[in-house]
């Protein structure tokens, strides 16, 4: 669905590039287009949006959406998508921490787990009421919970994980509350769904839990010096005691990352209990009785696999060198929930990259100042979607009209917005060129052959 998004916070500080990795950046639009593709999966890749200092900590993609946690200004933006180059615009105030930002369930969660100086409230924004003006959306936002961070949500409960620093009875254990109930702050709103056992797994991480309307599942371990598990609930058994667990054969410290989509799982593990491996990434369907299969196994290779996400199309993830900044981030295909083909190299790499349905995001531009890691840019690649019907519609309004040769021309002669390639490369000719006007054209009036149609 088309949605008209604006509303600029007056505390957003505005793109430009910084810092001594500026010059990549020295392009005249809002995005710039990066490099060629690193693989035939990958379309094109591009700053979608830039900055400076710690800029886009861990960036969120679902839809036509992508937002981002700044922490200098402290604020969240956002950006469309739907094409390249749009105007981005702040949302709400950010407490500067690595957790309490998500997106889902059609609102976007703030607040921080424990670091807020007013407490850790959540607040829940309706994506429904981007368009208004930055005043009214202020007004319009929603208290959800006194205490804790949002680490999932579904159609049905939003997910939330109480510190244990919380001052509270619900400390160390996850919540779930239901979307139509956001606004009831009274205890009865709140139904726990586990209590965690590794105290220091309520410190901070994100990724850690996930949510899909069929599972929940969280990491946990039963000691500190242990074996993290992945633990499944189905979702008629939220609130029983009806649990599956997955061993994963890691001990780090810090915990692992996971992601879920409906019933296919993917995580940071192990192929045996061996100190010096580095994680790699494991791949399982939870409707199945069949174990993980490793998708990129764990080796003693000194390559940390990290940051696995997952929609029913990809599986993405970022391996990291030795040094921390040679980065890259690769991917495998699904197809009918199976991995398929080759493990591929999706691009530069990045930290925190984030997946929806072929779309993949991560901080780019990753460099060491002052002690400290910053991004300089939030880079975006869109991966192929074989057989995907939405080609030919440029402006993703969810048909294919005239509008659409209208905006391939606006860009081609008149310098407005670049489409997305797969949207408008109706000749599959993976280039934006006057052909693929002529050719929606073509099907529109004519009769021709839809676009994107291989014959």
């Amino acid at each position: 669905m088309r949605r008209k998004l604006g509303g600029e916070c007056p505390a957003t500080e505005k793109p430009g590039p910084r810092g001594a990795t500026a010059a990549l950046w020295l392009l005249p639009a809002a995005f710039a287009l990066l490099v060629s593709p690193a693989s035939a999966q990958v379309l094109e890749e591009v700053a979608a949006v830039y900055g400076g200092g710690r800029f886009g900590e861990q960036p969120h993609v679902e839809g036509d959406l992508l937002c981002w946690p700044m922490w200098n200004p402290g604020v969240i933006e956002c950006i469309p998508i739907a094409h390249w180059g749009g105007a981005r615009f702040g949302v709400a105030p950010n407490i500067p921490a690595l957790v309490g930002v998500h997106l889902g369930g059609g609102f976007l969660f703030r607040g921080a787990n424990g670091s807020s100086p007013d407490g850790s409230r959540i607040f829940a924004i309706p994506l429904s009421i981007l368009d208004e003006p930055y005043s009214e959306r202020r007004k319009k936002e929603i208290l959800v919970s006194p205490v804790g961070a949002v680490v999932a949500t579904n159609d049905f409960f939003v997910f939330i994980l109480v510190g244990v620093s919380e001052e509270t009875p619900w400390r160390g254990k996850i919540l779930a509350k239901p979307l139509d109930r956001l606004a009831n702050l009274s205890p009865e709103a709140f139904s726990v769904v586990c209590e965690l056992q590794d105290d220091r797994r309520t410190g901070g991480l994100t990724r850690t839990e996930a949510a899909s309307n069929a599972f929940f599942v969280w990491t946990d371990r039963r000691s500190r010096v242990g074996n993290w598990n992945v633990h499944v609930k189905r979702a008629e058994d939220l609130f029983d005691d009806q649990v599956r667990v997955i061993d994963t054969r890691l001990a780090h410290p810090l915990g692992l990352y996971l992601a879920l989509e409906g019933s296919l799982l993917v995580f940071q593990g192990a192929e045996e209990n061996v100190p010096e491996q580095t994680p790699g990434i494991y791949f399982v369907d939870l409707e199945s009785a069949e174990d993980p299969v490793a998708i990129a196994p764990s080796k003693e290779d000194h390559i940390y696999r990290q940051w696995p996400a997952i929609s029913r199309e990809y599986i993405v993830w970022t391996e990291l060198a030795d040094d921390y900044f040679v980065r890259s981030a690769w991917g495998r295909r699904l197809v009918d929930g199976k991995p398929v083909g080759e493990n591929f190299r999706i691009g530069s790499g990045g930290s925190w990259i984030t997946l929806d349905r072929n779309i993949a995001a991560w901080n780019g531009s990753t460099s060491f100042q002052g002690g400290d890691v910053v991004h300089q840019a939030i880079v975006a690649v869109e991966l192929d979607l074989p057989g995907a019907d939405d080609v030919g519609d440029v402006d993703h309004d969810s048909s294919i009209n005239i509008t659409d040769p209208i905006f391939v021309l606006n860009h081609l002669f008149l310098g407005g917005p670049r489409p997305r390639l797969r949207l408008a490369d109706a000749d599959l000719d993976r280039e934006i060129t006057l052909s693929d006007a002529a050719a929606i054209l073509e099907y529109l009036f004519r009769g021709g052959r839809r676009p994107g149609d291989r014959g």
